[in-house]
């Protein structure tokens, strides 16, 4: 990525902590992935119970969306968000 490690894992803890993407640990070597965006990104916006204005923001966008979606999508046979595992 022609960055230090430093960096990138500093970038990449971050975008952790704000549940973008997920990271574990094994025998002594850090990884990270991303996150799924459905199931997955909406609910780990919100697994840390934080309140701040950032997290309430990001559930009125996140209904925001639902409410689009179901405008745009047969409710009856479709459930938001689609494709749930």
């Amino acid at each position: 990525m022609g960055k230090e490690v430093e960096e990138v894992e500093k970038i990449l803890e971050a975008m952790a902590y704000k549940g973008l993407c997920l990271t574990f640990k094994k025998d002594q070597t850090r990884f990270y992935y991303g996150s799924r965006l459905m199931p997955g990104i909406f609910e780990y916006q919100f697994m840390p119970g934080r309140t701040a204005e950032r997290d309430k923001k990001i559930a009125r966008v996140i209904h925001a969306y639902k409410d689009a979606y179901n405008r745009n999508v047969d409710t009856s046979v479709s459930e938001f968000p689609p494709f749930r595992v």
